[in-house]
C-alpha cells in the first residue's frame, strides 16, 4: 500500500502531470473598489484592515501589536516576528497613519493598549484595548473584511 502511494506521488512530480497540482490564488481586487469598501468601515475596523493590508502581518503578529509599537511620525510599525525571534520595522503609508491616528484619538488609546484590542464583546462589537486578543478571535471577528481572513462578519 505504501509503495503504491509512493508511486502515485512520484507520478505527479513528472512534467506531464504538473498541471494537475497547480494551485491558483484569488484574483486581485480593484484598488478603487477596495478603498471604497475600506472608507465605509468604522474607524477601528478601517485602521486594523489598512495596517494588515500594508504590513501583511500574520494574525498572531496583529494581536501582539501595541500602540507603542507604532511610530506615526516616521510612518512605521515595529513588529515582533515570533518565528524569527526578532523585531522587524515595517513602513506605513500616509493614509494608514491617518487611520491609526483617528482610531487612537476616538478610542482614547494609550501606549500600553493593544492595537487590535482583546475580549471583543460580540453583542456590541466593542473592544477592550487593554486586553490582548487571541488569534482565533482576530480571525473570526475579522472575517470578510479587506486585509483579514476570508469569511463574513460585521464590525
Amino acid at each position: 500500500m505504501a509503495y503504491e502511494l509512493s508511486g502515485i506521488r512520484k507520478m505527479y512530480q513528472e512534467d506531464q502531470y504538473a498541471h494537475l497540482t497547480q494551485v491558483r490564488g484569488k484574483s486581485a481586487l480593484d484598488k478603487k473598489e477596495l478603498m471604497d469598501m475600506l472608507h465605509c468601515l468604522p474607524i477601528r475596523a478601517k485602521a486594523i484592515c489598512l495596517v494588515n493590508l500594508v504590513t501583511a502581518n500574520r494574525p498572531s503578529e496583529m494581536v501582539r501589536l501595541k500602540i507603542s509599537d507604532f511610530d506615526l511620525n516616521n510612518k512605521c510599525v515595529h513588529v515582533y516576528l515570533k518565528k524569527q525571534k526578532r523585531w522587524h520595522t515595517k513602513r506605513l503609508t500616509q493614509e494608514v497613519t491617518q487611520a491609526i491616528d483617528g482610531y487612537i484619538r476616538e478610542y482614547h488609546l494609550k501606549p500600553d493598549n493593544y492595537f487590535v484590542g482583546g475580549c471583543i464583546r460580540m453583542d456590541a462589537m466593542k473592544a477592550q484595548p487593554s486586553v490582548k486578543s487571541g488569534t482565533i478571535v482576530f480571525c473570526s471577528v475579522g472575517r470578510g473584511l479587506p486585509g483579514t481572513t476570508s469569511g463574513k462578519a460585521k464590525w
